[in-house]
């Protein structure tokens, strides 16, 4: 099984997990967001030529634009009312919000070097 596969699997179960450890809650929509994301953070963990706060920053700008497209699907389109951040300041229609991607900053502040290892 190769890498991007590896972090897909690895993103269908950490994405709820953290989820889960977060708000106690999760939808089964938040695996395959995990899934989308994990790969993508992977590859960006190996953009060496990138400052390691760039490649951060991209991240949580990476996983908010996750969030912001499964949101309007899942939450606005289809109703299924996952998450709402519309009692947050700084919200997009409530599907994401300045705070949670500061820390989805901070989680790439700790996953990108340990996703950048290369592996044998």
């Amino acid at each position: 099984m190769n890498r991007g596969w590896k972090l897909a699997l690895c993103g269908l179960f950490g994405y709820p997990a953290l989820e889960l450890l977060w708000r106690r809650r999760t939808h089964w929509s938040m695996a395959l967001a995990g899934a989308v994301t994990l790969p993508l953070l992977g590859r960006l963990s190996r953009r060496k030529r990138l400052a390691f706060g760039s490649r951060c920053l991209l991240g949580a700008l990476l996983i908010t634009g996750v969030e912001l497209v499964f949101g309007c699907v899942f939450n606005l389109l289809l109703r299924k009312n996952v998450w709402s951040y519309a009692h947050r300041r700084c919200n997009l229609r409530g599907q994401i919000c300045l705070s949670a991607s500061l820390r989805w900053y901070g989680l790439c502040l700790l996953l990108l070097p340990l996703l950048g290892r290369d592996r044998a």
